[in-house]
């Protein structure tokens, strides 16, 4: 599982707060899940909306296949694509952290 950490969203959205996303590359589609709380195991709402929001309008990368969950198209190409998007933002960890 990869985990990425930006600073607000491309845009310059909300650029105060820390964003997520967990790329879970075992297999085929690879899928990305962000934090949410569950209610119940078909539901899950996300710690952000505006951040499921802006996932949500990836349609030509990004499939919403559960609350708090997507999968990318089945290719390298996508999964480039969308780390592309938000390498400017990526918020990278101290060393010793």
């Amino acid at each position: 599982m990869r985990t990425v950490k930006t600073r607000g969203l491309p845009g310059g959205v909300h650029a105060e707060r820390v964003y997520t996303f967990l790329l879970d590359e075992r297999s085929r589609p690879v899928v990305l899940h962000v934090p949410g709380e569950a209610r119940g195991p078909d539901v899950c709402i996300p710690e952000f909306a505006e951040q499921a929001e802006w996932l949500g309008g990836l349609t030509d990368l990004l499939t919403h296949t559960w609350d708090c969950q997507w999968a990318l198209a089945d290719d390298d190409d996508a999964v480039a694509a969308f780390l592309l998007l938000l390498k400017p933002l990526e918020v990278v960890p101290e060393e010793g952290v």
